[in-house]
């Protein structure tokens, strides 16, 4: 099974830097690594390019221009030229556990999609790991977080919970032949907020089972700034999220499609 790693990053040099030093970590590289980037200035190209060498795997950064929070169209984009056989979509943000795409790997399913498990870390504790890259500080019960018992990995429970619903955009794998089918991201969501939430209940609508990997594919969460600080944003998709989902249509009109090949 090919797997195709996924990163959304917009202009934060820094975290995306130490996002993929855990991916180097990883007890199971991913076969290809894709950097969807909503509208990056310059220093995101240039980061990318200087840690190219250190990859055995392809890193394919996709790039739009500025437009706002564009978060669905820079990922369809990214579903449409990958080339994995599951796709595992993380933030820019987010530091890997080492066993993160082992886990995702170990627990793919037909038939399902997979929530991993999230730490949130401090802003005090994300601004020191900027400042130092020390990543290796991320254990359990060794870091502050408002959570610590979700930096526990013990993926012999993780059956335990596959029912608990849960919806997490930055931690979602896939099977690509799905995301295809039911369309990727409704691009009509333009600003933050819930456009995962649509997406994961139109997978469900598929058919799909949703299941929670509690315990594994374990990453943690860097704080930052509130992206829509009003809240407008939020809840205009929310309403947005519930009209759609009402009208009961798995595959979105609006998607990926008119990225992939004819």
């Amino acid at each position: 099974m090919k797997i195709s790693l996924l990163i959304t990053t917009y202009n934060s040099e820094r975290y995306l830097e130490l996002s993929m030093k855990s991916v180097l970590r990883q007890t199971r590289m991913p076969d290809e690594i894709i950097i969807a980037d909503d509208g990056s200035k310059p220093a995101t190209a240039e980061l990318i390019e200087r840690l190219r060498p250190q990859f055995s795997c392809p890193i394919v950064h996709v790039w739009h221009e500025d437009k706002g929070y564009r978060r669905s169209k820079i990922l369809n984009k990214a579903f449409a030229v990958s080339k994995g056989d599951y796709l595992i979509s993380i933030d820019g943000d987010i530091i890997l556990d080492p066993h993160f795409i082992e886990d995702h790997e170990h627990f793919a399913k037909r038939g399902c999609f997979s929530v991993g498990s999230r730490v949130r870390l401090t802003e005090k504790n994300s601004a020191k790991v900027a400042a130092d890259g020390n990543i290796e500080r991320l254990r359990f019960l060794h870091v502050s977080t408002d959570s610590p018992f979700n930096a526990m990995r013990c993926p012999a429970l993780t059956p335990l919970f596959y029912n608990t619903k849960r919806c997490r955009g930055c931690n979602l794998a896939f099977w690509r032949d799905d995301i295809v089918r039911v369309n990727g991201f409704d691009e009509r969501f333009e600003g933050y907020g819930h456009e995962d939430l649509e997406l994961v209940g139109r997978l469900a609508m598929s058919g799909l089972r949703n299941r929670y990997l509690r315990f594994a594919a374990l990453e943690y969460h860097l704080w930052h700034r509130l992206v829509d600080p009003s809240g407008e944003q939020f809840e205009n998709n929310l309403r947005l999220c519930r009209e759609l989902l009402a009208k009961g249509q798995y595959r979105t009109e609006a998607g990926m499609s008119q990225y992939l090949d004819k």
